[in-house]
């Protein structure tokens, strides 16, 4: 079992048996595996999940895993809004400062509005 922390909550990792490849006129290379996020220490949050280099949890690194979690829980904040988020609203719920979580944004362009005032903002 691949457990790590974040924000004084435990997480485990598993196998998430997907693989996800891209390529064009040729059965492509798997590049991506999905990974699951099962929160130890509150389990009624449910499973939350993102993609990772390798099959297995166990074989990258705890960076990866750690933004894999961090981008997991930012997909989940934003799927379970009922309105528009501010930058400061996601870094809160996701307990990252503003510009970490500014960073994670940008890894859900399609899912992101600019506001009045230049920020970002969660759009269903």
């Amino acid at each position: 079992m691949i457990t790590i922390a974040h924000a004084g909550e435990e997480w485990e990792a598993r196998r998430g048996g997907v693989g996800i490849g891209v390529g064009i006129g040729a059965p492509p290379d798997v590049t991506q595996w999905l990974v699951e996020f099962v929160c130890i220490s509150a389990p009624d949050r449910g499973t939350i999940w993102d993609n990772i280099s390798d099959p297995d949890p166990a074989r990258v690194s705890a960076d990866e895993l750690g933004r894999a979690l961090e981008r997991a829980l930012l997909r989940d904040v934003l799927e379970r809004a009922s309105e528009p988020l501010t930058l400061a609203q996601i870094a809160e719920a996701i307990q990252l400062e503003e510009e970490a979580a500014r960073h994670l944004l940008y890894a859900v362009p399609h899912r992101i509005v600019l506001g009045t005032d230049g920020s970002p903002a969660f759009l269903r």
